[in-house]
């Protein structure tokens, strides 16, 4: 077996375990940005869970297509909804609009995904 096909099988190997963990990578439309730019230039790294707490970084939709899925921070947490600062306003949110807890922003990686329409 060749080398390339070994390393595309450990490539596909480590990314199942990932998956496996509930780790998952996205790319928001809005919300939070970072000093390197906008969210939507961004692809994100994030825990799929809809158990959040407050301070807790979010990464899930909204009631606007075109602007969601979108990052934000939980600052109330109700029985069913979570109030989440996305960087201009507050918003509310139901859990199951929630995809998971962001883990990592990783910058710049999102204008390829604009030019496609992803």
């Amino acid at each position: 077996m060749s080398s390339t096909i070994k390393r595309l099988i450990a490539v596909v190997i480590v990314l199942g375990l990932i998956g496996g963990f509930g780790i998952r990578i996205g790319h928001p439309q809005s919300g939070l940005s970072t000093a390197l730019g906008s969210a939507s230039s961004s692809v994100v790294i994030y825990k799929a869970t809809n158990k959040l707490s407050v301070g807790s970084k979010y990464f899930g939709a909204n009631d606007v297509k075109d602007l969601s899925p979108f990052l934000g921070e939980v600052t109330e947490v109700g029985k069913d909804y979570y109030t989440v600062k996305n960087g201009k306003f507050l918003e509310r949110v139901t859990k199951k609009q929630t995809r998971g807890k962001m883990l990592v922003v990783i910058p710049f990686f999102g204008y390829p995904l604009n030019l496609v329409g992803l």
